[in-house]
């Protein structure tokens, strides 16, 4: 979440009862990702905000198909039924959104998407947005997270590696100088005048693509 929308909250909760409380819900069920997530909300956050994070219990390590992204939406959908109620915001920290839509059916708190935060912003940086990620497996359901949020004029295209990770939990560092690469060629390959970062949070990569690149970097609030 950009941190002034994260103070304009804030400000608003704090007339009601002193602070705001956001929900970081991770619905895939690796705990160093939840972690690294809960780090990058603490950053991006104004003062006095409460972060909280819950993990799904069942389910997948990392959402990756469109199967894996049904089953995680229910899951999040229940984790929200059960704890909603106890804060004032959450975010559904996937990159694909599993469970946004039903969860703002059913639920009388704002509902974040990391998806689909991060191509609205992205959409203010330039005219057309490059997604480049981990896993090619992740495309065809990143594809249809953009039609599913009416950004498909708007996306010049989606990039993948096509290595295997070793790990979810440290792909940030294993595949960070090829992502880096792939990030520059999508800009120009594509004519994006901004590239997201999707599928786990990427500090580093962001400061690199920076320095790097001669276009806006933009990432999903983190993100995961």
């Amino acid at each position: 979440m950009p941190a002034s929308l994260s103070t304009v909250l804030h400000h608003y909760f704090r007339s009601q009862d002193g602070a705001m409380r956001i929900l970081v819900l991770n619905p895939n069920t690796s705990m160093d990702v939840t972690d690294r997530l809960a780090a990058a909300a603490k950053q991006a956050t104004a003062e006095g905000t409460i972060i909280a994070t819950a993990t799904a219990t069942r389910g997948v390590p990392y959402i990756a198909t469109r199967a894996e992204a049904q089953i995680g939406g229910a899951i999040a959908l229940e984790m929200l039924a059960e704890l909603h109620r106890e804060y004032d915001a959450a975010i559904i920290a996937a990159f694909g959104d599993p469970g946004l839509f039903g969860a703002r059916e059913l639920f009388d708190i704002p509902v974040v998407g990391m998806a689909e935060a991060s191509m609205l912003t992205a959409c203010m940086l330039g005219r057309r947005f490059a997604i480049v990620t981990f896993a090619r497996a992740l495309g065809p359901w990143y594809q249809e997270c953009v039609d599913m949020h009416g950004m498909t004029g708007r996306c010049a295209g989606i990039r993948m590696l096509d290595d295997p990770f070793k790990s979810i939990g440290d792909v940030q560092d294993e595949k960070e100088s090829l992502l880096a690469e792939l990030a520059n060629r999508a800009a120009l390959e594509l004519e994006a005048d901004a590239v997201i970062l999707a599928g786990r949070r990427w500090p580093a990569l962001r400061r690199a693509s920076r320095s790097a690149c001669r276009f806006p970097s933009s990432t999903r609030w983190r993100r995961r």
